[in-house]
């Protein structure tokens, strides 16, 4: 070892409760181990910078004692420190105190050489009071016998000499980090939990503004619900079939909006700020425990026939509407509601107007003309059922995912249950989130889609829903900043 005279360590700037203490380049500590005095050089900048910080606004005061400092508020506790290492100095040996002096040297010249500099025009730089400290301290631990001049190689020789012998634990740590990074920037969107804005404090017109962006002609205008009205005193021609207009159903209709309402809840209409979230039926939400979450919304949107008994710790159990078709119809309505949620219907093709018109009647069942056998005993209040104006429909199919119109005989496609509730949401809410939406890698072909059901990807392979061109759809809204999602996606 170099040297491991007696003295005292140079101390750095060391922030406490109760102030700063700050010694640059004192005496060396002693009886130092070597990796002991290579942690005083490395930890001698931040005294050495204080220091010239304290010199530069001309209120430093360098004393002549042996370990003077630059810098000083002492809490009682570290005066009391420092009577304590004086008197362990009073009783070392004259030996250990002779060293001392000969380790002091280094400290003198500095003083000498910071006492020049202040006495002339210009004060001392950091650079310069950090090289002086360097070349100090690297006294103190190498051998007396080296010139001053290759002093300042010794601190890049400590450091490369120090992370040699730790490279393996730093390259650890470098690939900790790495992967740290990547999880993040990957997954920043799948713990996106934004929390819900204060009630006080309502962005009225933002979602129109916004949604204005994104579909052509936005309006408001355009009830939710199909009214009696519309087809009994006023004959409404529409100019598309199912499930874009109603025409060549009006009969059906007719006799179905004689049973069933069409009035959106004085509650909900009465709202100054409508709050809502529509929750799809993705596996996103399994094990997310968002139910608290979803069931502080003003409005609640689900979709077909996603269980809420069983699952509330994730989806929560308030449900303002819910979106069906016969085939995703639940056979317990009641179960998977509240007594006051709206049953609306979303028509498809003729077939779905006579299914609801016989089991809110209680006539024969309607078996043919479904891709899957619907509950043939449902038990709804006829008060709570509404029939989906195919309006909303029809913007979806042409603004969002930009289907032809005109030749809607030729395209197969149709929007799903899922991106239609969003397009109702747009028109009738004030802040929309969505939850539960996306489905996984078309490479995944084993992981489920639902978060209730095990059934994959797979499965829709034989509907008439392009899930990528509804994934993009909803992208471009989340980057439009149009809805917010609550889940990844």
């Amino acid at each position: 070892m170099a040297q491991e005279g007696a003295g005292r360590k140079c101390r750095a700037g060391k922030l406490g409760l109760l102030g700063w203490e700050a010694r640059c380049c004192g005496p060396g500590t002693r009886k130092m181990s070597w990796l002991q005095q290579e942690f005083d050089v490395h930890h001698g900048l931040s005294g050495c910078l204080w220091s010239s910080l304290w010199h530069l606004l001309g209120n430093g005061a360098v004393d002549r004692g042996r370990s003077a400092p630059l810098l000083r508020r002492k809490s009682p506790r570290a005066a009391q420190v420092e009577m304590m290492e004086e008197r362990i100095w009073v009783g070392a040996s004259s030996s250990e105190r002779e060293a001392d002096k000969q380790e002091s040297t280094g400290w003198k010249f500095w003083l000498d050489v910071l006492r020049e500099e202040t006495a002339g025009v210009q004060r001392p730089t950091p650079q310069r009071c950090c090289n002086l400290c360097f070349r100090t301290k690297a006294r103190t631990v190498t051998s007396g016998g080296r010139d001053e001049s290759n002093s300042h190689w010794v601190m890049p020789h400590l450091l490369i000499k120090m992370l040699s012998k730790s490279r393996w634990k730093i390259l650890a740590l470098l690939v900790v980090f790495a992967v740290m990074v990547w999880y993040y920037t990957s997954w920043e969107e799948s713990f996106y939990f934004p929390v819900q804005e204060e009630k006080s404090v309502c962005p009225q017109g933002e979602v129109e503004k916004k949604t204005a962006l994104l579909i052509g002609n936005y309006t408001r205008d355009h009830p939710l619900f199909l009214q009696l009205k519309d087809y009994f005193w006023v004959k409404t021609v529409s100019p598309y079939e199912l499930p874009y207009g109603t025409k060549g159903s009006e009969d059906v209709l007719l006799r179905l909006l004689a049973i069933t309402s069409y009035s959106v809840p004085e509650t909900i209409l009465s709202m100054k700020c409508r709050r809502c979230v529509v929750v799809g039926n993705g596996h996103r939400l399994k094990n997310s425990s968002m139910g608290e979450a979803i069931n502080k919304y003003d409005v609640v949107i689900r979709l077909n026939n996603a269980p809420v008994y069983g699952y509330e710790q994730d989806v929560g159990s308030k449900t303002t509407m819910r979106l069906f078709y016969p085939e995703s119809a639940h056979f317990n309505p009641k179960r998977e509601n509240n007594p006051d949620t709206l049953l609306v219907l979303v028509p498809f093709k003729p077939m779905d107007f006579h299914w609801m018109e016989s089991i809110l009647n209680d006539k024969k069942r309607v078996r043919k003309g479904f891709w899957k056998q619907p509950p043939l005993i449902w038990d709804a209040n006829p008060e709570h059922v509404r029939i989906l104006n195919p309006y909303f429909m029809e913007i979806t199919a042409a603004k969002l995912l930009n289907l032809p119109m005109k030749q809607l005989r030729k395209v197969k496609q149709k929007p799903t249950t899922g991106l239609l509730a969003i397009t109702l949401a747009l028109h009738f809410c004030d802040v929309v989130h969505i939850a539960g939406f996306g489905y996984p890698d078309s490479g995944n072909k084993k992981q489920t889609i639902h978060y209730y059901e095990q059934i994959t990807l797979k499965s829709m392979a034989a509907s008439e829903h392009n899930v990528s061109h509804e994934a993009l759809a909803i992208k471009k809204m989340l980057e439009l900043r149009v809805v917010k999602n609550l889940t990844y996606f």
